[in-house]
């Protein structure tokens, strides 16, 4: 046999020249089909076990194209994931450099691809919240955990902050060593800032409730509302005038050497008109830059003795009137998220709220203080004038009380002893002097009766009407005897909740008035009846006398108050004021129907008694 080596390529193919599977393949096929290699006729199982070989080459070799062509579409495929993803995705060293980086991170961060490639993440992540990343770091490179998700803020290229929300995992090599992170960042900043926001106005409202003076709580939230949102100052103020002054109250500011501007000022120093007329129609001035924004390019040099560059000036606008504003202020440019300005619209209206809330409640915290001075005083005066007032109805009990008794003794002595002497004249003089001192005795009686009423403790029982009219007519008798009055009582009267000896007295005066103020020709007759209505009584004393017009019928209650003459109608004129300051101290009510020529018709009104 001869060796293969020996054998020449037939039918024109070429000659070996790399060792390629395709060129053995044409090799191997041109010497198969030669006449000499068919010649050999024990060469043929070779033969056969050389074109098997040349078919699984074929084959290996078309599988290996499809290989090649499917990892250039994955490949492409994950490039399109990578650089188009709606997240940020990224590929970071072990020590926190970053080696791959999408466009949607830089976006996020504010960085081109170039600039994020020279940077790690410990440099663009707050530091505040840079240990809490480097922990679950440490976690993920020492096998403790797998994973890790993680609220964080980034550092954005303008050094602003970006709320975002973290997902890393560890890659690995083939023997098991750290390799790179893979970290799938979404920007949260917007709901962020929403979550935060509400949280941060309910400790807000927490801490301003909890404080009782309106200057201390202005200096509290402009105070939590500067630190909170990292300006440079906050301020709260009133707009005062003709919406054209503002009062800067309260002004906070982190370090000192901005200063404070704190004052009254004319807001046509730093507003154009079209800029003051926003805030008057209640819209929030934003301006980033105060050199180049149109609103206040024209101003900008105004602002720079107070270090502001950018800020933003929320106004109140209440019942239509522009009354108070909330502002920051930044040294620096900034551009103000929706977020913080929306924040800053929320606080003004609930701070003017609870300042104004606050404002009344000392208003009226002073005015109980100046009423309760008041009734302080007026106790005083009033147990002054109470001690005066027993002085003086001791005085009429017993003072005023001695002569008389020795007027009327005398009266009498000279009648006893001497009438027979006296000439019909003298007598009547005598009779004149006791009957000016039966009636001197009669005003000092009512006056006393009037004093204790103001002064006397009541306690209100049930009491029935019956007994109370029965009294009050016994101590009448003579009354009555004297002008043979008709007086007709209802049966059954109800029982009512009073002081059983005021109400005595009440009555008894309204039915000797009602006996008394008849005409001389006329028989007194007098009716006493009772309704209830809604658990109220309603005492009714009618008579036919002489009547009250109108006009009359109010002041006749009053003290001294008399429509008649003493010698046409004796009395003191008190007894209606007694029935008044009575009814009064009992907390119930009183009045009059009445008409002249035909009677009137008195009455008081208690509250019902449920229980006998």
């Amino acid at each position: 046999m001869r060796s293969i080596t020996a054998v020449q390529p037939a039918l024109g193919v070429p000659r070996l020249v790399r060792l390629d599977l395709t060129i053995f393949y044409h090799y191997i096929f041109g010497q198969i089909i030669s006449e000499r290699f068919l010649s050999w006729n024990n060469s043929l199982p070779l033969a056969l076990l050389l074109i098997g070989l040349l078919i699984v080459l074929r084959l290996n070799k078309t599988q290996q194209w499809q290989l090649k062509e499917q990892l250039q579409l994955s490949d492409q495929q994950f490039k399109a994931t990578f650089n188009q993803a709606a997240v940020g995705i990224a590929h970071v060293a072990p020590d926190g450099s970053w080696r791959q980086v999408n466009q949607k991170l830089c976006e996020i961060v504010g960085y081109t691809k170039a600039e994020l490639l020279q940077r790690n993440f410990q440099e663009i992540t707050d530091p505040d919240d840079l240990n809490a990343d480097l922990t679950y770091v440490q976690k993920l490179l020492a096998g403790e955990i797998q994973t890790y998700t993680l609220e964080k803020r980034y550092l954005r290229k303008d050094r602003s902050i970006v709320w975002i929300s973290v997902t890393v995992s560890l890659v690995r090599t083939s023997d098991g060593k750290p390799d790179y992170f893979i970290a799938v960042i979404e920007d949260i900043h917007d709901r962020k800032l929403a979550q935060l926001n509400e949280q941060f106005l309910s400790s807000l409202d927490r801490q301003l409730r909890q404080l009782s003076d309106p200057d201390i709580m202005a200096a509290k939230a402009v105070q939590q509302i500067g630190e909170f949102l990292k300006v440079d100052r906050c301020v709260w103020g009133r707009v005062e005038g003709n919406q054209d002054i503002v009062v800067l109250e309260q002004d906070w500011r982190p370090r000192t050497d901005i200063s404070s501007i704190e004052g009254a000022y004319p807001l046509t120093n730093f507003m154009q008109p079209n800029l003051l007329k926003l805030m008057q129609n209640g819209q929030p001035a934003i301006i980033s830059d105060v050199v180049t924004d149109t609103y206040t390019a024209a101003f900008a040099q105004r602002y720079e003795p107070y270090n502001v560059r950018a800020f933003v000036v929320v106004p109140y606008i209440a019942e239509g009137k522009w009354v108070a504003l909330l502002t920051v202020h930044q040294t620096t440019t900034r551009q103000w998220r929706s977020n913080e300005v929306k924040l800053l619209e929320e606080i003004v209206a609930r701070l003017w709220g609870l300042i104004e809330q606050t404002r009344i409640t000392q208003a009226l915290r002073r005015l109980n203080q100046t009423l309760e001075q008041q009734v302080a005083e007026r106790t005083a005066q009033l147990q002054e004038t109470n001690q005066e007032l027993e002085a003086f109805t001791y005085s009429v009990s017993h003072d005023l009380r001695a002569p008389l008794r020795i007027m009327q003794g005398f009266s009498q002595a000279l009648q006893e002893d001497y009438a027979p002497e006296l000439d019909d004249i003298a007598q009547s003089y005598i009779e004149s002097i006791v009957e000016s001192a039966v009636q001197m005795d009669e005003l000092i009686n009512d006056l006393l009766s009037y004093s204790r009423l103001s002064r006397a403790q009541i306690d209100l029982l049930p009491t029935n009407l019956n007994h109370v009219v029965e009294v009050a007519l016994q101590q009448l008798q003579a009354q009555i005897q004297e002008q043979t009055a008709i007086v007709k009582v209802a049966p059954d009267l109800p029982t009512v909740l009073t002081h059983r000896p005021t109400l005595v007295q009440v009555v008894t005066n309204l039915i000797s008035n009602a006996i008394k103020f008849v005409d001389r020709a006329v028989q007194p007759q007098v009716s006493i009846s009772a309704e209830v209505d809604q658990n109220q009584v309603r005492l009714w004393v009618s008579d036919n006398g002489i009547g009250i017009a109108p006009e009359h019928q109010s002041r006749i209650f009053r003290v001294f108050e008399r429509l008649h003459g003493v010698d046409t109608y004796p009395g003191t004129g008190i007894g209606l004021a007694i029935v008044q300051k009575g009814i009064e101290r009992m907390g119930g009510q009183f009045g009059v129907e009445s008409q002249l020529g035909v009677g009137s018709r008195f009455w008081i009104a208690l509250p019902q008694s449920l229980f006998h």
